[in-house]
């Protein structure tokens, strides 16, 4: 089995990797940086902010991939101007889209996104399950 993951040098995409490698996983990863080593089998760059980006990667990938974990995103900002509101829109919304197409053409059998918890109503200070009630408070949780 090989899994793509995505953002996979980042904060939450290089523990999904590390776990991976120690269960004996072939990874391939993909992130906006240009590197090539890690503990990954094939290292793939990719910018999802543009729609150039689905052609590229699946080119570069070059072997099928069974499952797309998506942690790529654009995180927390405590001042959202309205250029980073944009930012967090093309990246986590968009780019989302991108990859799931990405996924598509690579044969991918499952996509899982790593989101986050940022979008639920925690007004009331409760233990929330995934169908809890969701209030967008920032731009970042609306785009994810």
């Amino acid at each position: 089995m090989r899994i793509l993951v995505t953002g996979a040098s980042g904060w939450i995409g290089s523990k999904v990797v590390s776990e991976l490698v120690r269960r004996r996983v072939a990874v391939v990863a993909m992130g906006v940086e240009q590197r090539k080593a890690g503990p990954w089998i094939n290292y793939v760059p990719g910018d999802l902010r543009n729609d150039r980006c689905v052609v590229a990667v699946q080119a570069a990938l070059q072997e099928c991939v069974d499952v797309v974990v998506h942690c790529a995103g654009y995180a927390h900002r405590p001042h959202e101007t309205p250029e980073e509101v944009a930012r967090f829109w093309e990246i986590n919304r968009e780019g989302t889209r991108r990859m799931l197409e990405i996924a598509r053409r690579v044969g991918a059998s499952r996509f899982v996104y790593v989101s986050s918890i940022a979008f639920y109503d925690w007004a009331n200070g409760a233990d929330y399950a995934e169908d809890g009630a969701l209030a967008a408070t920032t731009a970042y949780a609306g785009s994810k």
